[in-house]
C-alpha cells in the first residue's frame, strides 16, 4: 500500500478519494508543489482580471467627478452672471427708456425750430 493512501485513511477523510491519492498518481511531493504553484497563479490572474476591471471602473468614475465639478463650476459662473445681469439689466431699461424719451423730446424741438425758422423767413420777406 502506498504512503498516500495510508495518509488517507489515517485522516479518515472521504473527501479525498478522486484528487489522486487513492490512487496513488499524486504520491510525490514535487507534483504537489506544481499543483500549489499553478493554483497559485491562477488565483494571481483571476486578481489581476479584478484589479483591472476595479481600475478601470475607478477611471469612469474619477472622470465623472471631475465632469461633474467641472458642470457645477460653469454653473455657478452662469448664476453670477444672471444675477448681474439682473441687476444691471433693469438700469439698462431706465437708461433706453430715458434715451428714447430724449430722443423724442429731441425731434419734437427740431420740429419746432424747423417751424419757427420758417415762420421767420415768411415774415422777413412780408416786410419787405
Amino acid at each position: 500500500m502506498p504512503c498516500s493512501t495510508k495518509i488517507v485513511k489515517a485522516l479518515g477523510d472521504d473527501s479525498l478519494k478522486n484528487t489522486g491519492f487513492r490512487t496513488g498518481k499524486l504520491n510525490s511531493l514535487p507534483q504537489l508543489e506544481v499543483i500549489n504553484r499553478e493554483s497559485g497563479v491562477s488565483k494571481l490572474n483571476m486578481d489581476c482580471v479584478q484589479c483591472r476591471g476595479l481600475s478601470k471602473k475607478l477611471k469612469v468614475k474619477q472622470k465623472a467627478t471631475r465632469e461633474k465639478k467641472l458642470a457645477d463650476t460653469e454653473m455657478a459662473k452662469a448664476e453670477e452672471l444672471r444675477k448681474v445681469v439682473g441687476t444691471y439689466g433693469g438700469k439698462a431699461m431706465l437708461d433706453k427708456r430715458q434715451f428714447e424719451e430724449l430722443a423724442h423730446e429731441l425731434e419734437d424741438n427740431r420740429c419746432k425750430t424747423d417751424e419757427l425758422k420758417k415762420a421767420i423767413h415768411y415774415k422777413k420777406k412780408g416786410q419787405l
